[in-house]
């Protein structure tokens, strides 16, 4: 499920993302994680106003997003500084 050579390259394209960013910290990804289920528009509220999308993606996936902050890291967060 977790291959690691898709997880490196994973990793590679976010740290080549972060170098172009440079001094942009807004812009600077620190943690990441691969989701296995794809985002679903059938479980959305409302897929014609974007801010209720994002609310119901977030709510959809509320334990994946307490993981990536968690003070605690998981094994499926990638840390990138």
């Amino acid at each position: 499920m977790k291959h690691p050579e898709v997880i490196a390259c994973f990793r590679r394209g976010l740290e080549a993302h972060n170098r172009e960013c440079e001094g942009a910290s807004s812009r600077i990804v620190v943690r990441a994680m691969l989701m296995a289920e794809p985002p679903s528009i059938d479980a959305m509220n409302s897929p014609t106003r974007a801010t209720s999308t994002k609310r119901a993606g977030l709510e959809r996936r509320e334990a994946l997003v307490a993981r990536l902050y968690a003070d605690r890291l998981d094994q499926d967060v990638i840390v990138l500084r």
